[in-house]
């Protein structure tokens, strides 16, 4: 997602928020629910709301965080 942002390609960004939404509902990673929403929605609409860029830093801090306690956890 934040190459497709960097790269200004927001479409793209949408259509991988779109494929990794089910798994952070399946995961109950709450605290993305709403933003991963907003980041799509960006995407269909091909429209950059203003805190974006941060909505997608939080995004990849999270998810950086549940990886690595994913590893710990089970391997």
């Amino acid at each position: 997602m934040l190459n497709a942002y960097r790269q200004n390609n927001l479409k793209l960004m949408g259509a991988v928020a779109h494929k990794i939404k089910p798994s952070l509902d399946n995961l109950k990673i709450e605290k993305l629910k709403e933003d991963i929403r907003i980041i799509e929605k960006a995407g269909k609409e091909n429209a950059s709301p203003p805190d974006l860029s941060e909505l997608l830093s939080k995004t990849r801090e999270i998810l950086t965080l549940v990886v690595q306690k994913m590893k710990h956890d089970f391997l």
